[in-house]
């Protein structure tokens, strides 16, 4: 059973770009209310106003679940633009065009008697079929 990796990818970019999207319209707001908090203080301080710094107080809170919400829409952009990436590399393993992957010559035993023929690590290797890591620690335990 194939998976569609290409649908995936396309899904999960669209995700992203709708978080993106959010993201800037709450910054958008965020910044609004900021000003007119800003205002509320300054003149219910000034004339001595309750209700207006009772706004403004009321307008604080109201900012810091804006910035929290404009804080979990940027991370799932990024967490959604990650996993469209991953599909990219997914359909770029499958269809053998391994040129962007990392290759892993670094790894290569030049010493080694068999180390030409196998194609463990390099250009289209093992290395760039089964390598998933992200880390250099994984990468070195796979080679």
């Amino acid at each position: 059973m194939m998976v569609d990796f290409q649908g995936r990818a396309m899904r999960f970019q669209e995700i992203a770009q709708k978080q993106a999207t959010r993201g800037k319209l709450l910054a958008t707001v965020r910044l609004v209310l900021f000003l007119g908090v800003c205002l509320l203080a300054y003149y219910g301080f000034t004339l001595q106003q309750w209700p207006l710094i009772f706004g403004a107080s009321t307008g604080t809170i109201g900012f810091i679940i804006l910035v929290l919400r404009y804080q979990k829409a940027m991370y799932l952009s990024e967490l959604h633009s990650s996993i469209a990436e991953l599909n990219h590399e997914e359909v770029a393993r499958q269809s053998l065009k391994l040129n962007s992957l990392d290759d892993g010559a670094r790894f290569d035993l030049k010493d080694h008697p068999y180390s030409n023929d196998l194609d463990i690590v390099g250009p289209h290797s093992l290395f760039q079929l089964l390598n998933r890591a992200e880390q250099e620690g994984g990468k070195s335990l796979l080679a």
